[in-house]
């Protein structure tokens, strides 16, 4: 499954969630949420998702495999790209070391 299926369907998730806000009745006055999550810190969530949840106002959980990160495997972003999306207002969550 790639990515751009899942970002058009998490898109179309929070879209329809946010958009019929009005009726969701939640206990005790609280607001419901929706967490965005990605594994493994792979490029194309770099170039793909974090884009697209930033043009909206997004923000996300980047769970990276730290040993991965910087490697020459073109699939894991690197740490400055890591370190961007930090800067960025997203946060990092650890997927295991390997």
């Amino acid at each position: 499954m790639k990515i751009h299926f899942l970002l058009v369907y998490f898109a179309a998730l929070f879209l329809s969630v946010y958009a019929r806000a009005d009726l969701l009745e939640f206990p005790e006055g609280k607001r419901g949420a929706i967490a965005f999550t990605f594994d493994d810190g792979t490029v194309d969530q770099y170039e793909v998702a974090a884009p697209v949840l930033d043009k909206y106002g997004i923000k996300a959980i980047f769970n990276i495999i730290p040993s991965r990160i910087g490697t020459d495997d073109a699939k894991y972003m690197t740490w400055d790209q890591v370190r961007d999306l930090v800067e960025r207002g997203h946060a990092l969550g650890n997927h295991t070391l390997t």
